[in-house]
């Protein structure tokens, strides 16, 4: 005989416990779509409709083909499609011509259909390709930037309170930062306030854009981490430099269709390391071989498309083919490609041709080299609108914090701003790729130079696009790691440290005469445990924007670097070396800094800290504080 407690404890056991238990919700993205996407869509999506059947919405899944609906949602027994697949008769079964589903996905597929075949609503098998054709929006008449011109309507119809424009130092410290990559030095910074010119931040522009070797110098990591080139080298493999041709193309402002043509055709003697990609030892995965990286690469740097996917099989979420992918690829082999699915060879040989045919096709009797020129004329041709608005895109991304559209790499999502994004990219054209031309347009904007704005309440957590994002104004940037180890030398006026990189030769191996880079610069120094920490990318992979966010690894290689507290030294010592009182090192150090004098409380606390004869140590101690501020990690 059981006992009371016993009795009731069961009781409760079968009243709260259900009889049969629920089975979990199949979530369609990650168990059901794989499932579709490698046995059916090479058949029944991208176009082919086999049978009538068209896998590409849920709508037209419920509407079937020929023979009627292939499923009934909430009727898994009564639907076509498991029907199909689970047949014994080999000209019946699906997929034809394949191995049979494996029993639990049947299993899979049954569940999802009996809970009403749900589909997840930021699914779309087939979104539309990135728009290519040129066009060209009316400006609105009036005086001023035609940026601004451009945003007015758009800030009141999105009923937008802009904020103020920023004082000159903070202009000026923005604009150098954005053009040059280093702060204004004191003397730089009080000269431009007490101008009284009012076109003085006009002028200010149009100088720093003529600095050409230090413009050149702080636009070589951006480059450098969408081209895979630096000092850095795979572990796994070899990365070719190509920064011997790279520095002085932006310091002669190349135009940048000229500078894309070449980096996809460079011929024997110029900088092949963009297209020879990152050479792996050994055998080697599809997505690995040199060829593929060159397309995917393309695709991704100058287009702002993301074909990798459809590197393996037909993508399935996109209307990239392996077609496209290996198309490309096939122009930079040295014989015919046969195309591998998920590393199963398919027998088809792969044919020449860019992913946006409608521009021109490329002619497979043309020797290889002649093939790679017509790519590289396709995709700077001024009919390829894309060419010019992925690059304003990343542009406006760098100098505003955010793209006009997001992701960078995703140029078939809407704009926040379409017309403002055609317009910027005509612009472009207008004046013969000229980069330059650009970044003066957006500096010397009002809208770059307002202060900057949270925008987190103006956008929709789960929007992965501009449809539900609204532009106020600049956003803070966090220094990049290579801005903030030149600001933090620019206090000392010093270099960085040790140089153990040698300054890039010219690719063709002659002396370069305007080679006068100084090796000082961050960039120029293979990537290091501090570097990394702020967000210094290995190039080993083809990286279009850099992880902003603050980390648990920054804060420690702040706190405790060696390498950082070895530059941090030798500041110290220079600046005790004539032993200054402590008013005359903070306010150095303050206006080398900030561009400013420190506060009545800054120098009080700042004098406590380092005593009335200051030494060496006690300065370094100061400057660790200093630099873990944000007003010196963030361009506000």
């Amino acid at each position: 005989m059981r006992s009371a407690r016993f009795q009731s404890a069961l009781i409760l056991i079968l009243v709260v416990t259900p009889l049969v238990a629920e089975a979990a919700p199949v979530p369609f993205s990650k168990d059901v779509l794989p499932i579709l996407a490698h046995n059916c869509f090479e058949c029944h999506a991208h176009g082919k409709k086999k049978g009538g059947l068209d896998l590409s919405s849920r709508e037209a899944l419920l509407k079937g083909g020929k023979t009627g609906p292939a499923i009934i949602a909430g009727k898994s027994a009564d639907s076509l499609l498991i029907h199909l697949v689970q047949s014994g008769d080999e000209d019946e079964r699906m997929p034809s011509e394949k191995p049979a589903l494996k029993p639990q996905e049947i299993a899979i597929l049954k569940e999802w259909i009996s809970q009403g075949a749900p589909w997840d609503a930021n699914v779309a098998i087939l979104p539309p390709k990135p728009n290519i054709k040129p066009r060209t929006p009316t400006i609105p008449q009036g005086p001023g930037n035609p940026i601004d011109r451009m945003l007015a309507a758009y800030f009141k119809e999105h009923h937008v309170t802009t904020s103020a424009i920023v004082d000159d130092r903070h202009f000026a410290r923005r604009a150098y930062f954005d053009i040059i990559g280093l702060p204004p030095t004191p003397n730089e910074l009080e000269t431009f306030q007490k101008e009284a010119n009012p076109d003085k931040r006009p002028r200010l522009v149009a100088a720093l854009l003529h600095r050409n070797q230090d413009y050149a110098e702080h636009w070589m990591s951006f480059w450098c981490d969408h081209l895979r080139s630096g000092t850095t080298f795979g572990i796994d493999g070899v990365n070719i430099n190509i920064n011997g041709w790279l520095l002085p193309a932006l310091r002669d402002n190349l135009p940048y269709d000229q500078f894309v043509r070449t980096l996809i055709n460079p011929g024997k003697d110029g900088p092949r390391g963009f297209v020879d990609g990152l050479k792996m030892r050994g055998v080697v995965e599809t997505s690995a071989r040199t060829e593929i990286q060159a397309a995917q690469n393309i695709g991704q740097v100058f287009l702002g498309t993301q074909i990798k996917c459809a590197t393996c099989h037909d993508s399935f979420t996109s209307q990239w083919t392996q077609a496209d992918v290996w198309g490309m690829a096939t122009l930079y082999a040295d014989g015919p490609m046969e195309i591998t699915r998920c590393e199963v060879p398919t027998g088809k040989i792969a044919e020449p041709r860019f992913i946006f045919p409608g521009l021109g096709t490329i002619d497979p009797k043309l020797p290889k080299n002649q093939q790679v020129a017509r790519l590289a004329e396709l995709v700077t041709s001024k009919d390829n609108a894309l060419l010019a608005r992925t690059i304003v895109n990343r542009i406006w991304s760098r100098l505003m914090g955010r793209g006009l559209i997001e992701p960078l790499d995703s140029m078939e999502n809407p704009a926040w701003n379409p017309d403002l994004l055609d317009w910027l990219a005509s612009d472009l054209v207008a004046h013969n790729y000229d980069l330059k031309h650009t970044l003066e347009l957006i500096v010397t904007s009002q809208a770059y130079q307002r202060l900057v704005v949270d925008d987190a309440e103006l956008r929709s957590p789960s929007a992965k696009d501009g449809s539900q994002f609204t532009f106020a104004g600049p956003r803070f940037k966090r220094l990049t790691a290579e801005q903030y180890a030149d600001a933090l030398c620019a206090v000392g006026e010093m270099q960085w440290g040790h140089v153990t990189a040698p300054p890039p030769a010219p690719t063709a191996g002659k002396p370069d005469p305007k080679n006068e880079h100084r090796l000082g610069r961050a960039w120029t120094h293979t990537r290091s445990a501090f570097q990394e920490a702020l967000g210094r990318t290995d190039r080993n992979n083809v990286t279009t924007s850099r992880d902003a966010d603050a980390s648990t690894l920054q804060a420690l290689q702040i706190l405790t670097g060696a390498e950082l507290r070895g530059v941090l030294d030798k500041i110290a010592a220079k600046l005790t070396e004539k032993k200054p009182t402590p008013g005359f090192i903070v306010a150095t150090i303050y206006a080398r800094s900030f561009g400013r004098s420190p506060t009545p409380l800054e120098l009080k606390v700042a004098e406590s800290i380092l005593g009335a004869n200051p030494t060496s140590e006690a300065v370094a101690d100061y400057l660790w504080l200093v630099i873990a501020l944000p007003e010196f990690q963030v361009i506000d």
